[in-house]
């Protein structure tokens, strides 16, 4: 813009074009929040007021004193229904917080995120087997070279079975439920060496103890499914069978057992390999109910209906690995 004698205006400081576009860029940025929007409104409207006021009469001024205080008002209730609509907002994460600690979900590093597991999957980790080593001489005798190998290998446990006798010894592993579903399929990670010599028998079950007689009660068998098992070493899963209702709801604190057992009477048959961990073989004072990582009742041809949790042979140097998937009963 230039005077009329063709001159042009000189320049305001702070009033340039990147000025001009940093505090239309800071206006708009104010603009995006509730609070920047109320200053921008309220230094409009005192601007526009001292504007007008300076070019009135007394009486606009009293009309300006006026309309500031309308708008102070104004702002003022806008400020009261942000912090409603802030407390509404923190009332609805209250409650979205109660929801999600009602519900409990299994670390994929376990297992599923529906299931309950005598321990996690990501510690059934390979362990060092037997090392081997070699040695010898270098060109000219003048050196040896040596050279070492540490193979690795998955850790198992073969249970026991009674030669002779289709009998052998039931594992319980125990497991202490932490959430309410009903129990409908249980996952064992075994399988492979089928053949001539293979088992003649291969159990699973579901048992819980009950505190009032301190038996351990079957509550699910799966019969011998010798021929349902993989052929290769793999996780696999066994439908219960149970329905999803309130009668066969687990829930929180009850103490189940996951049971297997295999029969192998032949003199050159053995048992079937499962996963497992090692344990350090340290049992819990006798105080405690639960003092072993799992326990056996030996001599058993099928999966006894009821045992008392005393007479259970306690074992401490591993825990057998077993998954029990739960689904919730509909409401």
């Amino acid at each position: 813009m230039t005077t009329p004698a063709g001159n042009a205006y000189p320049e305001i400081p702070g009033t340039g074009a990147g000025d001009t576009e940093e505090l239309s860029d800071l206006v708009a940025a104010m603009m995006k929040n509730p609070a920047g929007r109320i200053i921008i409104g309220a230094v409009t409207s005192i601007a526009s007021a001292i504007t007008q006021g300076v070019s009135s009469t007394l009486s606009g001024l009293a009309q300006w004193a006026a309309r500031l205080r309308g708008d102070v008002d104004r702002h003022e209730n806008d400020l009261i229904a942000i912090s409603d609509e802030q407390a509404a907002m923190n009332e609805l994460l209250v409650d979205l917080a109660e929801i999600a600690a009602t519900d409990q979900v299994t670390p994929l590093w376990a297992a599923d995120s529906d299931d309950l597991t005598t321990f996690p999957r990501s510690q059934w980790v390979p362990i060092t087997a037997a090392s081997t080593g070699s040695e010898s001489a270098g060109s000219g005798g003048s050196s040896t070279l040596h050279s070492h190998r540490i193979p690795t290998e998955r850790q198992y446990l073969r249970p026991q079975a009674d030669t002779f006798n289709a009998t052998g010894s039931v594992y319980y592993t125990p497991i202490v439920a932490d959430r309410r579903g009903v129990p409908t399929k249980m996952s064992i990670i075994a399988g492979g060496e089928s053949g001539v010599f293979d088992i003649d028998a291969f159990f699973l079950g579901l048992g819980v103890y009950d505190p009032d007689n301190q038996m351990v009660m079957k509550v699910w068998d799966s019969g011998n499914i010798r021929n349902a098992l993989p052929s290769t070493m793999q996780e696999f899963e066994v439908t219960t069978g149970l329905a999803v209702a309130a009668t066969n709801e687990i829930v929180p604190g009850q103490l189940l057992f996951a049971m297997h057992l295999q029969h192998a009477p032949g003199l050159v048959q053995s048992t079937r390999k499962f996963a497992w961990i090692e344990q350090a073989g340290i049992a819990r004072p006798s105080s405690r109910l639960v003092r072993g990582t799992y326990y056996r009742a030996p001599g058993q041809a099928t999966l006894p209906n009821a045992y008392p949790l005393a007479q259970l042979a306690m074992s401490t140097n591993g825990i057998p690995w077993h998954g029990l998937h739960l689904e919730q009963v509909p409401s």
